[in-house]
């Protein structure tokens, strides 16, 4: 184990000087705080539709292979718009990015991504704007439930993600269980390992629920 829960977040993979000062911000100054810096909320980036099925506004993942060239415009104060159309077997869906020129870097013709975003769909037309993407099965930022953190506008959700998972990745099942092996199991309740790293990282509905039950009846429990 390269630090403590007790140690500074500065010692964190990822942190370093400057963040360390967003972290405090946010009251995060130890290992431990951040552990605790529980998500606001989740957004379900783990269900996937085919291009025909998706609904007007409905935040929801879908592949497509770019069909032609990505192209970039210039409006006015020179804001770059990037805009590409990708498409499956069952229909195609307009996508449009705003001051975002590494998109057409990214975006490679007849390649298939995985995207995600909001939906307007109108008759004829399905259209997204400023979607998120990236290649089929890397599962980075799709393919999975997201914890959204409260946050400030020079941390992102994504640093913040990353620097969590660095502690769990170093930490392992290291945290110290409290509750006797008796109360757990008299009030199905999981134990403290398991708790903390679904509060942050759930794969499914039940697993949030089970860390999200033990992690209030600890804190009912200091509160008595």
């Amino acid at each position: 184990m390269k630090f403590s829960l007790t140690d500074s977040i500065r010692y964190v993979k990822g942190v370093g000087p400057a963040k360390e000062v967003l972290f405090n911000n946010l009251d995060i100054y130890t290992v431990n705080d951040l552990v605790y810096y529980f998500p606001r909320d989740y957004e379900d980036r783990s269900k996937k539709k085919q291009i025909f099925e998706l609904l007007d506004g409905e935040r929801i993942a879908f592949d497509g292979t770019v069909s032609g060239e990505v192209s970039t415009n210039y409006a006015r104060r020179n804001m770059p718009i990037t805009k590409a159309t990708v498409i499956d077997s069952s229909g195609a869906v307009s996508l449009t990015w705003f001051n975002a020129t590494y998109v057409k870097r990214a975006l490679k013709p007849g390649a298939t991504y995985t995207f995600f975003g909001q939906i307007k769909r109108t008759a004829n037309r399905i259209e997204v704007t400023n979607p998120i993407f990236e290649e089929c099965g890397s599962d980075k930022n799709t393919g999975k439930i997201l914890a959204i953190y409260p946050s400030t506008a020079k941390l992102t959700q994504n640093s913040i993600r990353t620097v969590v998972k660095n502690v769990f990745d170093d930490l392992g099942n290291k945290f110290d269980e409290f509750l006797p092996e008796s109360i757990r199991l008299n009030n199905n309740l999981v134990d403290i390992n398991n708790a903390l790293y679904y509060i942050h990282f759930p794969d499914c509905a039940e697993s949030y629920e089970k860390a999200r039950r033990r992690l209030v009846f600890d804190e009912l429990l200091l509160l008595q």
